[in-house]
């Protein structure tokens, strides 16, 4: 006569079963995690091309700033002062997808806290990186004396 209850072999492919849900899960978050990450970093970088190649085309300065929640451009106003660039759908204030962070800024190779990218009329910008993160994935964003812009994945 059979007890009642499961045999090891019943209960060794449950486990195993388990095992595969979770982790076609966790790869499944991880995936989404690090897709939002390249769609924010590859969006940055088009904006800030978009706003070198506007800074010539309009004869005006423009500054990428970033805050703790986004990053929005800027612009000198008539007072000599700079303003949010608001009357502009594409360059207007951005925020960050959740857990998307900037983790560091670099001007012509010096990290900076505070840091703004200036894209001057003559075409010319600073030597600029900027790494945003989600969780311990990391990309970075690299711009060019020259004008180049372009998303890297950072050196470890």
């Amino acid at each position: 006569m059979r007890g009642r209850g499961f045999t090891l072999i019943e209960l060794l492919v449950v486990m195993l079963l388990i095992v595969i849900v979770l982790g076609v899960a966790g790869l499944s978050l991880y995936g989404a995690e690090a897709r939002t990450l390249r769609e924010e970093t590859e969006r940055l970088a088009l904006l800030a091309r978009a706003a070198a190649e506007d800074a010539v085309l309009q004869g005006r300065v423009l500054v990428l700033a970033f805050t703790p929640e986004g990053y929005q451009f800027m612009t000198v106003n008539d007072q000599g002062e700079l303003a949010p660039v608001t009357q502009d759908d594409v360059l207007r204030p951005r925020s960050l997808p959740p857990g998307v962070t900037v983790r560091a800024i670099e001007i012509e190779g010096v990290r900076e806290t505070d840091a703004r990218v200036v894209f001057f009329p003559s075409g010319e910008m600073p030597q600029f990186a900027v790494t945003l993160a989600h969780g311990e994935m990391a990309l970075r964003i690299e711009g060019q004396a020259n004008g180049e812009i372009r998303t890297v994945t950072p050196p470890s």
